[in-house]
């Protein structure tokens, strides 16, 4: 594949490319390097298109809503924990939820170029979808 300079570079980073897929990595505004988003955008030879995929690690906050100056802080936390694993096995899952901020234009227009970027590369390398 041929090597031209990525128009993605704000705040969205290259890291491989091969003929059947790309794999980009957003950072969140806040610069938490825990809260980037990655992106793989994939030929499928089976179904003749281009698919993305975006993964972000979660994670389970047990200390969400308790005040810290609350004299019992520790134990509302450790007995959110306790609650947090319970539902996790008697349910088989948690829900989590976290934020990825876009703070500027320039970084959501980057975002977007990543996606074009991929589509059109992994397009131009099988013209038949």
């Amino acid at each position: 594949m041929d090597k031209k300079p990525t128009q993605t570079n704000y705040k969205i980073a290259l890291l491989s490319e091969y003929d059947d897929w790309i794999f980009y990595r957003a950072t969140c505004s806040c610069l938490n390097p825990d809260h980037s988003i990655d992106m793989v955008l994939e030929y499928d030879f089976e179904l003749n298109i281009v698919t993305l995929s975006l993964n972000k690690n979660l994670y389970y906050c047990a200390h969400f809503g308790i005040y810290y100056g609350d004299k019992l802080y520790w134990i509302k936390n450790i007995w959110n924990r306790i609650k947090g694993a319970v539902k996790l096995l008697l349910t088989g899952y948690i829900e989590v939820s976290e934020e990825f901020l876009f703070t500027e234009k320039k970084q959501l227009d980057a975002f977007i170029a990543a996606l074009q970027e991929g589509r059109a590369k992994l397009e131009a390398t099988h013209p038949n979808n």
